[in-house]
């Protein structure tokens, strides 16, 4: 409750405080920003993919003490902007949606339709996206988090480069949004910041938010010098006194490290570049004595209390583990500034990952196996399939067979032994695995999350289970992880209650003491 109370104040505290009167949010989904923004708005308007999600949000709005005329609730995709006057809201919302697209040129285009519905002034958008430029490192962390110390630091590198292809939500480096700027006249600046947040968790650590203003292009002027972090042997303490002197008025922080994520890239980086470090154990104890850095939630909270707004951003896209900070006074009128670097433009598909590439070939992998399972013997069956754009050819045209590569992450549910289900419950849960991941077969010892698991495919392997009769909880899954181990569990809190019910044997109505209870002559009515 705290991490999700957490997730969602900043950004309903930071989109209230644009005061809008008219809002578009496209995938409203149960309504966490709605509900707290509509009473404020003369107009509020939510799209969702979903119509359960969307029936269920209008059943709770008629409880609520929002005007059901202001507000609108639209089943249609993100793209589909048709009946919408152009230039109409003060503010359109993309929050905690673009993981779900399936491209990066989805995403494009849904921002470049989203753009020409706010009004001049007005602002778009997009929240709680993960970084790109960080997904390596996202994974690196999480798979030694799930792994044992004796893992070997070469079985780590072929498990994260495993997980990285089979990534199956989109992820955008933050470039992107600074490039949007030279595509879009109507852009006057692109606000790229860091996620508020005490609690480290994969939002504040890897997720970034986005302010598209439009409106009039921000001409980016002198400011005040940017002072390096380390150069300048800042500290905490050094900064309280700067601020609190009142000299100068806006303080530029550059490369700050970042101690959510400064130990993890520094691993990462040590496991990509080549290491003589021969396990997790070894790793662990090597970075023992890396620096921790600052975290942001301590530079946000000492700006505010010594009157001065904090704006974090990160330095490049994030990939070297540091931030950016600017650092104002709260009664100054703010004026933009823009990032330190810029990068040359690339096309828009280079700037994140391709999710809709790698549920495609596991779909045609799947239905190739199912195919060829139907009219071959088993020993003729390929034991892996391989996605490939073309064949690599020698100079006189012939398939060059040394070039062809090995079946490797594209086909992970392949290249691992395979343990059968045991029992009807095991079956059942496979098959649903197998159903939800788009994979053609998966056994109960594999891990949900290195075959490609994510939170909202966990939910719908639970949904698919309880109309199978089986009943298991997220939760269980996210813990357990394997097929085995989640079986094992749901039958030892069967056996568990079974056990309790048995302890409590039935008696004769009247062998029940009626202790505490007295006759109508003493006036009472307990009975």
């Amino acid at each position: 409750e705290a991490e999700m109370r957490e997730w969602v104040t900043p950004v309903t505290d930071r989109l209230s405080s644009l005061k809008p009167d008219s809002v578009l949010e496209i995938g409203c989904g149960t309504g966490l920003l709605l509900l707290s923004m509509a009473p404020e708005c003369s107009r509020y308007v939510g799209t969702d993919y979903s119509k359960v999600v969307l029936d269920n949000l209008s059943q709770r709005l008629a409880g609520t003490s929002v005007d059901p005329q202001k507000v609108e609730l639209l089943h249609r995709r993100a793209d589909e902007f048709e009946g919408f006057e152009e230039r109409s809201f003060d503010l359109v919302v993309i929050h905690s949606v673009a993981q779900y697209f399936p491209n990066m040129d989805y995403l494009h285009r849904v921002i470049e339709g989203a753009l020409k519905l706010v009004k001049p002034g007005g602002n778009l958008y997009i929240g709680d996206v993960q970084n790109y430029a960080l997904l390596e490192t996202y994974h690196t962390e999480s798979i030694i988090a799930r792994s044992t110390p004796t893992l070997s630091i070469t079985d780590l590198k072929q498990k994260i480069r495993k997980r990285m292809e089979i990534e199956s939500e989109l992820t955008v480096d933050p470039d992107y949004f600074v490039m949007l700027e030279d595509r879009f006249p109507e852009i006057g600046s692109v606000d790229v910041q860091l996620r508020r947040g005490r609690i480290d968790n994969e939002p504040t650590k890897y997720h970034y938010d986005v302010m598209l203003h439009v409106g009039e292009r921000t001409t980016h002027g002198e400011t005040a010098p940017w002072r390096s972090w380390d150069a300048a042997e800042m500290n905490l303490a050094g900064l309280r006194e700067m601020l609190e002197s009142g000299q100068p008025d806006i303080v530029c922080l550059a490369d700050v490290p970042n101690a959510r994520i400064n130990y993890q890239v520094a691993a990462q980086r040590l496991i990509s570049n080549g290491t003589k470090l021969q396990t997790i154990a070894e790793l662990a104890q090597s970075m023992r004595l890396a620096d921790k850095g600052l975290h942001p939630e301590d530079l946000w909270e000492l700006s505010d209390a010594a009157g001065y707004a904090a704006e974090i951003r990160y330095s490049g896209n994030g990939s070297n583990g540091t931030f950016d900070a600017v650092i104002r006074p709260k009664n100054v009128e703010e004026s933009f500034i823009g990032p330190r670097q810029r990068q040359q433009p690339k096309p828009v598909a280079e700037y994140g990952n391709n999710p809709i590439n790698k549920l495609s070939s596991q779909k045609l992998s799947a239905d190739l196996r199912e195919y060829l399972s139907a009219r071959l013997p088993d020993y003729m069956v390929p034991a892996a399939f391989v996605m490939m754009d073309e064949m690599p050819l020698t100079p006189n045209g012939k398939v060059d067979r040394k070039s062809l590569p090995a079946p490797d992450a594209a086909t992970f549910n392949q290249d691992r032994l395979f343990d059968p289900p045991t029992n009807e419950k095991e079956a059942a849960l496979a098959e649903i695995w197998a159903k939800v991941l788009r994979l053609d077969r998966v056994g109960i010892t594999d891990d949900i999350f290195e075959l490609g698991g994510d939170s909202l495919l966990i939910f719908q392997i639970v949904t698919r289970a309880m109309q199978s009769g089986i009943v298991i909880k997220p939760k269980d899954i996210f813990e357990h992880r394997k097929i085995k181990y989640i079986v094992e569990m749901s039958q030892t809190k069967l056996d568990n209650a079974n056990d309790h019910s048995a302890r409590i044997k039935r008696v004769p109505r009247n062998a029940v003491p009626l202790a505490g209870l007295h006759s109508t002559a003493h006036g009472t009515n307990n009975a």
